[in-house]
């Protein structure tokens, strides 16, 4: 947990860790030389349990450099994150521990969670996508995960970017979706404030414009790696419309291959999807009308999958080329 004047939520946030069903762990706070009675807070709970290690900025240094200095110091085999303005639910860390252990493969597990806005005291429920290839499909776009809700392996000299001032948890986990499976619980064991002081309010453009830099840079090593599946899928939901899935991109302009591998895609994905996008107008009948939507993007999935495994193999030549 990174912290810098925080003291109005901090209380709660350090004691919803303290209070885990799973108790075996160490609590590292980087305080990122706070001017409130932030040092205070922690100096109390550190001097009432030994699980707690603050350590000081001398100046402050910002949210990145803070983490990483935090991921170089972590002693344990996982690494869990926190905001200092949200909440764990108590079985958090045993239950995402639990997954952890019973799926070796899987380097990175978010969960569901809650945003309560401050403003109208409203809470309503995010749901990401819960399994490694429609998270992947969303991560061309945008983050699928609530950076307080993440417990993932600790690798050797993994940190976060520091080029990234924010949106840096969106950055480090595209890295980690090639490194192993992700996933996100479908159990909310976070709540996540949302306010006008909040990070995400005070530098909503600059989280923006880092978040579409990442998606960019997402998209182009799935080109580079051959992950037609994940782009097709994308492209076959936005094609569908805005009642399957997400609004609009053109994410072939911006990819990193050369123009003919770019214009072969799309002459091949317009010819072998003709007859796929005749099924997906139906289906948007059907979404509409009895409210088939998890079950019509399964059926985007295979239908993505299958037109991967076809035109892959095909593009391989112009591949070669490029």
């Amino acid at each position: 947990m990174s912290v810098y004047n925080d003291e109005g939520f901090l209380r709660e946030a350090v004691e919803s860790i303290l209070n885990q069903t799973f108790a075996d762990f160490e609590f590292l706070i980087i305080d990122d030389g706070s001017t409130d009675s932030t040092p205070y807070i922690l100096q109390e709970y550190a001097g009432r349990d030994i699980r707690i290690r603050v350590v000081t900025n001398k100046r402050n240094i910002g949210l990145t450099k803070s983490l990483n200095k935090g991921l170089t110091l972590a002693c344990g085999k996982y690494i869990a994150r926190q905001d200092a303005d949200d909440l764990s639910a108590h079985n958090r860390l045993s239950d995402q521990l639990h997954y952890l252990h019973q799926h070796p493969d899987c380097v990175l597990l978010g969960s569901f969670y809650e945003v309560l806005r401050l403003d109208d005291n409203t809470v309503y429920k995010a749901s990401p996508p819960e399994d490694h290839f429609d998270i992947g499909v969303l991560m061309l776009i945008e983050n699928s995960f609530a950076h307080s809700s993440v417990v993932f392996r600790k690798l050797p000299s993994v940190l976060y970017d520091e080029e990234y001032s924010y949106s840096q948890d969106y950055e480090l986990w595209t890295r980690y979706y090639f490194w192993g499976s992700v996933a996100n619980l479908p159990q909310v064991l976070i709540r996540h404030r949302k306010y006008d002081g909040s990070v995400s309010s005070l530098f909503a453009d600059e989280q923006k414009a880092n978040a579409h830099k990442t998606a960019i840079k997402f998209r182009n090593k799935c080109f580079r790696q051959g992950r037609w599946d994940i782009l097709f899928a994308e492209r076959l939901r936005r094609k569908a419309g805005p009642n399957i899935y997400l609004d609009d991109h053109d994410f072939i302009k911006v990819a990193s291959v050369s123009e003919e591998t770019r214009n072969k895609f799309l002459d091949l994905f317009e010819t072998e999807a003709v007859g796929m996008m005749r099924l997906m107008n139906n289906c948007r009948l059907l979404i509409r009308c009895v409210g088939l939507r998890s079950f019509i993007l399964k059926v985007f999935k295979t239908i993505s999958t299958l037109l991967a495994v076809r035109i892959s193999a095909r593009l391989k030549g112009v591949q070669k080329t490029s």
